[in-house]
């Protein structure tokens, strides 16, 4: 895969994730220490995003709720558990991937 830029910041790291990879995981571990997000960013400012969330049965659910980046505590990406959601994803529905 491509280098991810840190430099460009979480907001960067997270598109090139996402372009590279298909989906991005998300950890706010101060805000819910037990818990992630995967997904899609699918709007986003300087200071935070939207996410077009993929569920534990792999279907995607959007959601209107911006997120900090400023809460961003890691990001994880081209994990097995990612993938094959993302498989299962494109595999029911082409075109919504």
């Amino acid at each position: 895969g491509s280098p991810i830029p840190v430099e460009a910041g979480i907001s960067g790291m997270m598109r090139a994730i996402q372009r590279e990879y298909g989906l991005v995981t998300i950890h706010r571990e101060f805000i819910h220490s037990d818990e992630c997000e995967i997904g899609q960013v699918r709007m986003c400012s300087d200071s935070t995003y939207v996410l077009r969330w993929l569920d534990l049965d792999a279907i995607w659910s959007p959601d209107d709720r911006p997120f900090k980046y400023a809460d961003v505590t890691r990001l994880d990406f081209r994990g097995d558990y990612e993938r094959t959601l993302l498989l299962v994803a494109r595999d029911r529905d082409p075109s919504s991937v």
